[in-house]
Formats: C-alpha cells, sequence, structure tokens
C-alpha cells in the first residue's frame, strides 16, 4: 500500500473516532484535536521505526494500517447532534487562518543553515535515506578494526578526538559533527542529537508526500496553534470576541512567524501544549452536581465524556515530551497541580499515570539512544544529577511514581483546594520574572528571557502584565477542568524559571527568542484578552463609558494587533527567505562524487569549518556521501596515503573514490582591471597524489543579520566558495616518494640511512623520552618534504622532532586537544636534512615493547605540486533570484595557497587572536617553508586589527630578504586587505617571515589573518 494512503487511513480513522465519540469534526476545535493527534502519533510511530532501524515505505504502511484499525470505533455510530453552523464566524476563521498560513510562507530550507534546524533536516534526510536514526561511519569503523594492526588507520581515527576520561567511558567519546556525537569512535558508531519525534516527523511527510515536503511541518503546526488558540478562546470567552484578538496576536507575532517557518521544534510543540489545553477546556461549563435522579447510563457517559478530554489531554502533553525535553523539567508541578482533582476512585488516577508513563518512556526511549544529548542538556540545568542510564531512568522513574501514589493517599483532603491556585502561580510567575531582572546584566552570558522585550513588544507585555494581575484575582471552581487548566498553566511558569538562567554564549533574537514560542508567547497573548475583557469589563459596569466600552476595547485590541503587524510594515526584510538556493548546490556537488567515495572537506583557508559542518554534513547525512574533516594539509596527507596506498595494498581492494572539498584559502581576490574577484583553492598536494578539479561552485545567500536589541530588520549577504578535487595517485609521480621502512634495527630503503637508537627491543626502532633515536640521511637535494610513521597507537603529539638542529612543532598553535596520529608530516624542507633527532613521549603508553613510542618508517616526498591541467570543471553561481539591488559578479576560481594560523610548524606559543596570529613588534612570525610552484608571485595579505604609529610598517620577507612592506590603518578593528604585489622569491621552497617595525610605538601589533601566494596568471 502507498504510504499516503497509511497515513490518510489514520486520519481518517481518528476523525472518525472522534465524530463518534466527542463532537462534529466541522468545528475549528475539533480539527484541531484531531490534527494534533495524528501528527503526534504518526510523528511517534515513526520516530519507533527509525529507531528500529526499520523506518521504510512498507513498514510505515503496514504500522499505519494497523494503528487505523485499532484507532477506528467499530460498531460504534455517531449520535445525531444537530448541526451548529455559523457561516460568518467560519468565514472569519478561514481569513484568519489564510493571514496566518500567508505569513508563514515560503518555508525556509535548513540544509546549510547548521544550528539546531540544519540538524533536524539532515536527521530527517538521513532517517528518510537510511530508515535510521543512528549511523555508522564506514571508514572510522575500518580504521577502528585495523588501528592496532598496522600504522596509517589511527590518522584516519585521529582526525576525531576521543574523551575517555571516566565519566565518558561507556556513553560517548566526542563530537563527531554539529548535531552528532560519537558513541564509539573506534566502532564508528554515530549517535544523533536531539530527541527523535520531530525529525521522524519531518521524513515521514518526505516519505508520504516526496522531500520537498518535509518543509511544511513547522508552517502547518503554526497555523494550526493560531486556529487551537482561538478555538482554546473560544471556550474561556464562549459569547465574547476575545478569542479573535489572542489568536490574531499569536498569527500576526513576528517570531511566530519566524520560528513556523523554520524546521525548529517550537511550533510542534506549541501546538501539542495547546491542544492538550483546548481538550480539556471542552469541559468548561457551570459546576453542576451529579444529577441525583440520572440514569447510570447517563452518568456513566458523563464521565466517560471527561474521562476521555483528560485521557486526550495527557496523551498530548506525553507526545510533547518527544519532542521537547523541557515537559520532563516541567512535569513535576503539573502533576502536582493534578492531585488537587476532586475526582474519585479509578478516573483520578488514569490521565496523569498516562501522563507520567509517557514521559518517562520518552526519557527513557532517549537515555538508550541519544544520551549525549540528555547528559549535556541535564548537566547544563541539573549539574552533578546529570549522569543517567537507561536503568536509572526506570528506577528514578518508578520511585517516583511510588512516592505520587503515597502522596495522593496523604493529600486526600486537598482535594479541590485550587481556587487560590491562580494567585499562586502568578506570585510565582512574578518571582521568576523578578530574579531574570536582578540577574540581568548587558553582555554574556545572556538569559533566554532577554529577548522578550523586543520580540513581544511594550505594548503586548504591558497587557500581558495586567492580565497577570486579573488572572490571580481569579477563584476558578474546585473541579477537575480548572485542576487540569491550572496544571497546564504552570508550564509557561517553569519555563519562565528556567528561562531565566544565564547560559547563552550569545542572544541573536529570532534565533534564541524561538523559545518564547511554546508557552510564554500563548499565555501572553491568552493574558492579553484577559486583561482587555477586564478593561472592557470595568468600562461597561463600573464607569460611565458604558456605551463607548465596545469602541475603546476595539481601538485597544487593534492597538494591540497593529503592533504585532508594524514589524512587517516598517521592515519587511523580517520575512526573508533566508538561505533560499542552498540546496541546489548542494544536489549539484552530491551529483558529482560517487556513493562509494570518500570526502575530504574542510581546508586551511576561510569558512573552513562551515564546510566541513554544513556543506559536508550536508553531503554525508543528505546524500549519503562518506565525509570526513580536512583538519589541517599534514592530516590530508595521512589520510590520503592510507585510503589510496596503504590501506588497498593491506586488503587489496580496490581503492575508494577520494575527493577534497576545500573551502576558499582567503577572501575573494580583486584584482585591478578585473571586475570579476578571484576565489583561491589550494590545489596543491604532495607526491605521489595529484588533484584533478571537478567543480567550483560559489554560494550567495541571505539571512537576517543577528541583533540583541530589537526585531532583525536587515539582511546580510553570506557568500561560500569551495573547490570540488579528485585525488589521485599519479604513477609519473611516485619516483618522488622514496621510502625507507625501520626493521631489524635498520632503515631498509633506497640508500643508507645511518641509525642509532637508544633502545632496540626486538629488532624494533623503539624510542626514549630522554636519549634520542638519531637518523642521519644520505646527502640529496630540495626541495622537498619529510614523514615520519609511528608504531599503531603511539603517543606523537608528545614526540619532540629535531632536524638539522632545529626543533620542528608537530602540531598548529591554538587551544584543544592535539591531534593523535601515526603519521607525523608531510614536514616541507629547502634542502634535504642530514640529520634526525626523535625522542618518545615522557608517558609510557599501553605498548608493552616500545612503551614510549616507536618509528616505522620514514619518507621522503618531492615538492607540492598542482594538477597540470585545470580545465574540465564547472563553475557556477549560486544566487538568491532577487539580489536586493546589488548585483552579483560571479568569481573567477584559481589555485592559490594561504597561510594562516593553522599551519603546523607554528610556534606553539604564538600568540592568537581569534582565527588571526598577533605579531608584534619585536617578535616577527616565521612560517615553516613553503613550496611554490613559480618563483614570481603576487603577494597579498589579510589583517584583522592593528595598532600602530603612523610610522609603523608591516614587512614580509622570504629567507631574509624583503619583499613587500605594507602601510594598513594605524587604527584598525576590521578586515583590511593588502593590495596585491607581484613579488620574486629566493627559490622554491622559501621561508617567509612577518615582521612589524614602529620606531615610534614599542607595542605595536597586528593580526595576521592569512598570508596569500598567488601564481601570475599564464
Amino acid at each position: 500500500m502507498p504510504p499516503v494512503l497509511a497515513f490518510a487511513a489514520v486520519i481518517v480513522a481518528l476523525a472518525r473516532r472522534w465524530q463518534v465519540r466527542c463532537g462534529p469534526l466541522a468545528a475549528g476545535e475539533s480539527l484541531v484535536l484531531v490534527a494534533a493527534l495524528a501528527l503526534g502519533a504518526l510523528g511517534l510511530l515513526a520516530a519507533l521505526l527509525a529507531v528500529a532501524g526499520i523506518f521504510s515505505g512498507p513498514s510505515f504502511s503496514f504500522t499505519a494500517i494497523a494503528l487505523a484499525v485499532l484507532v477506528w470505533p467499530w460498531g460504534q455510530r455517531a449520535p445525531r447532534r444537530p448541526p451548529a453552523r455559523s457561516w460568518p464566524r467560519a468565514v472569519a476563521v478561514v481569513v484568519l487562518l489564510a493571514g496566518a498560513a500567508a505569513l508563514r510562507w515560503p518555508p525556509i530550507s535548513a540544509d546549510l543553515g547548521g544550528r539546531d534546524q540544519g540538524t533536524y533536516v539532515l536527521r530527517a534526510r538521513h532517517t528518510l535515506r537510511t530508515g535510521r536514526t543512528d549511523h555508522t561511519d564506514p571508514v572510522l569503523a575500518r580504521a577502528g578494526a585495523e588501528a592496532s594492526l598496522r600504522p596509517g588507520p589511527g590518522d584516519i581515527l585521529g582526525l576525531f578526538h576521543a574523551d575517555r576520561s571516566p565519566a565518558r567511558v561507556g556513553r560517548y567519546e566526542g563530537s563527531y559533527r554539529p548535531g552528532f556525537y560519537l558513541g564509539r569512535r573506534d566502532a564508528g558508531e554515530v549517535v544523533p542529537q536531539f530527541l527523535h519525534l520531530h525529525p521522524s516527523l519531518l521524513a515521514l511527510f518526505g516519505l508520504v508526500f516526496g522531500p520537498w515536503s518535509m518543509g511544511l511541518v513547522a508552517p502547518l503546526a503554526g497555523v494550526l496553534s493560531v486556529l487551537a488558540l482561538w478555538a482554546l478562546g473560544e471556550r474561556l470567552w464562549p459569547r465574547a470576541a476575545w478569542s479573535w484578538l489572542a489568536a490574531g496576536l499569536l498569527a500576526l507575532s513576528p517570531i511566530a512567524v519566524w520560528t513556523a517557518r523554520t524546521p525548529l521544534t517550537e511550533s510542534l510543540t506549541g501546538l501539542l501544549v495547546l491542544a492538550a489545553a483546548l481538550a480539556v477546556a471542552r469541559g468548561l461549563g457551570p459546576d453542576e452536581p451529579r444529577p441525583s435522579g440520572a440514569s447510570d447510563s447517563t452518568l456513566r457517559a458523563r464521565d466517560a465524556a471527561a474521562l476521555g478530554q483528560e485521557l486526550t489531554a495527557a496523551l498530548l502533553l506525553g507526545l510533547a515530551g518527544f519532542v521537547r525535553g523541557n515537559l520532563w523539567l516541567s512535569a513535576p508541578a503539573a502533576l502536582a497541580v493534578l492531585w488537587l482533582r476532586p475526582e474519585p476512585g479509578l478516573r483520578r488516577m488514569s490521565a496523569p499515570t498516562l501522563l507520567f508513563g509517557l514521559l518517562l518512556a520518552s526519557l527513557a526511549l532517549h537515555a538508550a539512544t541519544t544520551y549525549p544529548y540528555l547528559h549535556d542538556e541535564f548537566k547544563r540545568q541539573l549539574g552533578p544529577l546529570a549522569a543517567l542510564s537507561l536503568a536509572g531512568v526506570v528506577i528514578v522513574g518508578l520511585v517516583a511514581l511510588a512516592i505520587y501514589l503515597v502522596l495522593d493517599v496523604a493529600l486526600d483532603r486537598a482535594r479541590g483546594h485550587v481556587r487560590r491556585l491562580p494567585l499562586v502561580l502568578a506570585g510565582l510567575a512574578g518571582l521568576a520574572g523578578l530574579a531574570w531582572l536582578a540577574l540581568r546584566a548587558p553582555g554574556p552570558p545572556w538569559s533566554r528571557l532577554d529577548p522578550v522585550g523586543p520580540l513581544l513588544g511594550a505594548p503586548l507585555l504591558l497587557a500581558a502584565g495586567l492580565g497577570l494581575v486579573a488572572f490571580a484575582r481569579l477563584r476558578p471552581p474546585p473541579t477537575a477542568t480548572s485542576a487540569w487548566l491550572l496544571a497546564i498553566a504552570t508550564l509557561p511558569v517553569t519555563a519562565l524559571a528556567l528561562y531565566a538562567q544565564r547560559n547563552l554564549p550569545q542572544v541573536g533574537l529570532y534565533y534564541y527568542g524561538r523559545y518564547l514560542v511554546p508557552e510564554l508567547l500563548p499565555a501572553a497573548c491568552l493574558l492579553a484578552a484577559l486583561a482587555l475583557s477586564r478593561v472592557h469589563t470595568f468600562l461597561s459596569e463600573r464607569t460611565g463609558l458604558g456605551r463607548h466600552a465596545r469602541w475603546v476595547s476595539l481601538v485597544l485590541g487593534l492597538g494591540l494587533l497593529g503592533a504585532q503587524a508594524l514589524p512587517y510594515a516598517r521592515a519587511p526584510a523580517t520575512r526573508l527567505q533566508e538561505f533560499a538556493g542552498a540546496d541546489r548546490m548542494i544536489d549539484d556537488l552530491a551529483a558529482e562524487i560517487p556513493e562509494r567515495a570518500v570526502v575530504l572537506a574542510g581546508g586551511e583557508g576561510w569558512h573552513h569549518i562551515h564546510v566541513f559542518s554544513q556543506l559536508g554534513g550536508a553531503l554525508a547525512f543528505g546524500h549519503g556521501r562518506t565525509v570526513l574533516p580536512y583538519r589541517d594539509r599534514e592530516a590530508a596527507y595521512a589520510v590520503l596515503h592510507e585510503l589510496l596506498v596503504a590501506g588497498p595494498a593491506a586488503s587489496g581492494d580496490d581503492p575508494p573514490p577520494v575527493y577534497l572539498l576545500l573551502g576558499e584559502a582567503t577572501h575573494p581576490l580583486r584584482i585591478p582591471g578585473e571586475e570579476a574577484p578571484l576565489a583561491l583553492v589550494d590545489d596543491l598536494l604532495p607526491p605521489p597524489f595529484v588533484a584533478r578539479p571537478v567543480a567550483f561552485a560559489e554560494l550567495y545567500f541571505h539571512r537576517l543579520t543577528p541583533v540583541d536589541d530589537r526585531i532583525p530588520d536587515r539582511v546580510t549577504r553570506s557568500d561560500l566558495r569551495v573547490g570540488l578535487l579528485e585525488v589521485t595517485v599519479d604513477p609519473a609521480r611516485r619516483a618522488a616518494v622514496r621510502s625507507w621502512r625501520i626493521d631489524n634495527g635498520r632503515a631498509e630503503g633506497p640508500d643508507h640511512i645511518t641509525l642509532s637508537s637508544y633502545y632496540l627491543p626486538d629488532g624494533q626502532v623503539c624510542l626514549d623520552a630522554e636519549h634520542p633515536t638519531i637518523l642521519d640521511l644520505p646527502p640529496g637535494a630540495g626541495p622537498g618534504s619529510l614523514v615520519l610513521v609511528a608504531h599503531p597507537g603511539a603517543d606523537t603529539p608528545a614526540w619532540q622532532l629535531v632536524v638539522d638542529g632545529q626543533r620542528v612543532p608537530l602540531d598548529a598553535p591554538g587551544p584543544g586537544p592535539k591531534r593523535a596520529r601515526d603519521t607525523i608530516g608531510p614536514i616541507p624542507f629547502a634542502s634535504q636534512p642530514r640529520r634526525i633527532e626523535l625522542w618518545g613521549s615522557e608517558r609510557a603508553g599501553p605498548d608493552p615493547i616500545c612503551p614510549h613510542g616507536g618509528l616505522a618508517e620514514l619518507r621522503l616526498l618531492g615538492p607540492d605540486r598542482g594538477p597540470d591541467d585545470r580545465s574540465g570543471a564547472w563553475s557556477r553561481t549560486y544566487a538568491p533570484p532577487d539580489d536586493l539591488g546589488h548585483r552579483v559578479t560571479p568569481a573567477r576560481f584559481a589555485g592559490g595557497r594561504a597561510l594562516s594560523r593553522l599551519r603546523p610548524g607554528l610556534d606553539p606559543a604564538r600568540e592568537l587572536d581569534g582565527p588571526s596570529l598577533v605579531v608584534r613588534a619585536g617578535d616577527p612570525l616565521t612560517f615553516p617553508v613553503e613550496h611554490v610552484p613559480k618563483t614570481t608571485i603576487i603577494l597579498a595579505a589579510t589583517l584583522r586589527a592593528a595598532r600602530l604609529s603612523p610610522a609603523g610598517r608591516v614587512r614580509v620577507l622570504a629567507d631574509g630578504v624583503t619583499l613587500v612592506e605594507l602601510d594598513p590603518p594605524d587604527s584598525l578593528d576590521g578586515v583590511w586587505h593588502a593590495p596585491l604585489t607581484e613579488v620574486t622569491l629566493p627559490g622554491p621552497a622559501p621561508r617567509l617571515r612577518v615582521e612589524v617595525v614602529d620606531p615610534e610605538r614599542p607595542d605595536a601589533h597586528v593580526a595576521l589573518r592569512d598570508l596569500v601566494l598567488v601564481p601570475p596568471p599564464g
């Protein structure tokens, strides 16, 4: 059966059951509740199938039909009810929903958007493609299986740092990429971030209606939330128009609109919470006692209807617990209020037990399948209480259930004491708000409540504040419906307390303001409507303005609505479709990469993190390509050697296709006399590898400029340029590789190498922490590179290397753990080294023979070279259809290299300023030797900051010869691009140095982002 028919069967079965049990489907509340139940139930079904690894068209169709059969009210007929139609009201509702839908269309693509929304979409695409939530990286898994057998696989494993501290053992070992964790690195086990229902629902829409439809989920939930709030208002104010005000405020809210256009969880969560409130609000009415003369069947029907409303609310709230974890933290307060329900017997416990069971099941499911996310979130919220496990969740749940049952009996006298609860909840909300104000301070860390002023606006906040006072004065009757509504009202109060914490590094308004949408924004809309209703009542009954009360209320209501609509008129850009066009670039690049290929994504230049994280993530989880990070040139060489040379030689298998996906080496250069900017891609590789250009892609996309103090109203144009290169082994370049295997205490290779080692057990060359192993090499020419290969598992980051008397740093400067690896180098040289001295790690390792590390191989490589033919690759520019008045000029791509802080061989103690290297007067910056194809090059530099006197200059030297003297701005706090200068280098492998010369300012310094080397045209 086609999935679309199974999908429709569940909806039809739910609709029929609702019609039989609850009432006509034509009512707005019926549509909302059936839709919310359908979305939640189908999303949970898809999530369970994906967790089991069997999500597919046939499995969904079978289980969905089974669900429809279970839900269908067999043998039951819908009672005849007189139709209650009001065509003007129906037309008004349609207009309201059409306006809400128009504001929430078109949805925003998030394939390249990064952050949470990008993770949800990539998870959905991964589930749609594989039928699973988890993932196994085949390259990592194979490397983990072979890492202890030979050198080489450890270089692949070392691309991902594994934290095996006691707190992580058996839980998870580190980050894989944004949105995904490494459960066990050596097994290639990848665990997704976040809860399962929302991305599974996106995948389900993709399965049923096509991948294009995944963007419909959030707008659909947003529009249904507006309808749910309207229907809830109709129940709260059955003979007044305040429901229209509350729904209109939610429909027009800029943050609600942005959130509903973005594939985030907040819109779906808000829908489920509002639908739960609506389900129990259907029981609102006069506080009537049970009629003494009614028949038993009438009483049973009445009790069954009330129980059904409560079970529906519990089911919807429980489903919300599979979408966002906030419900786990909010549940204790809600369940505590439910103790006060005045119902007898089983009915009192059934709905809360269902809610508790669903929340416990959600926590257990995600503790077993997305533990790293729960660990991080609970550690942030609860500190040392975060160490959860599946068994721990079950034990805690059983203990909590026992406590609940005991207290349920002990608090029997408190049944029905709900009249003062509004005052208590309003007081707690006020205390949470005061705590936020007391902790408020300019700058980070930020609170999730900090965006509330700009996003909701002063009029809505003032009206909501007055409504909170009016809410505190309410005295609800002691009914089950009142208790349930007050229990749901604890959710925004708990959210206020949680969000008052200051733990955000930044507070871009729309992205972090989204936390207001599920609970606080609907509550503010309802409180504003309550405040206006009280103003109307006051004017009508206690003043002489009774005749004008309606008009005063109308003006105030329109003022509130106008304040929410004003941003659209004042700054239409706030409805910008961000990241438009990114999906086309991703699809085109994926079409050039075979399915079994391995891609190294990143580079050493600008946007290297985005290339691996967002673009590489889209290729990996959206299109099923294996994507590894390109950390630096040395790591890339080691991985290429393992994939294309050592791995196939050890296994006898054909090597996989291997590609480099590199971000631009530097910011686009402006060549005098040329309109098109010049984009550089570093296509130089050491032998025996050669790169063949396949594609060059340039992406322009628009996004709202993040701000902290107002609704985003400006547009930032961002750009991303990448080159896709296929890497192969060039037989002609194999002669440029000389290799010596270290075995039986000798170096076996093409020429004689004298090897003296302090420690030679069993014929192996083991290193020592105090005495060096020395290798004397025969005379040879340069330029070239040196490569050392260690025994598997050696602690190579702690080794010390001296080449011809000069200490060679093994890692680039910067924080964070050093990369574990088997291969050291390539270390470039201008002339072949004669003596190599090597010390092992001071910390003994697990190897019983060579605890401080051992040497397995030495290689001497020829210089880096680029492709012989750069033609044949396509070059495309992707830009939004509306250029917003700023014409896009496509870039011209060329080969080129930029030296940045990512260069191993730099002084590890070099001061950094973010991605820039700080160069101070008297402390020059010296780069390692660089191979250049031509000695005549175009030189450029990028500075990110400068503090100089008018006489201060920045010099660039090569082997002590001054190439250019730059005169940057004396005070610089942005980006400055030095003019392009053609220079002649003293040789094909120069050592470049940057120094600051300032006779008038001893503290003069600059922040160097990169130094650019561009081969001249021709």
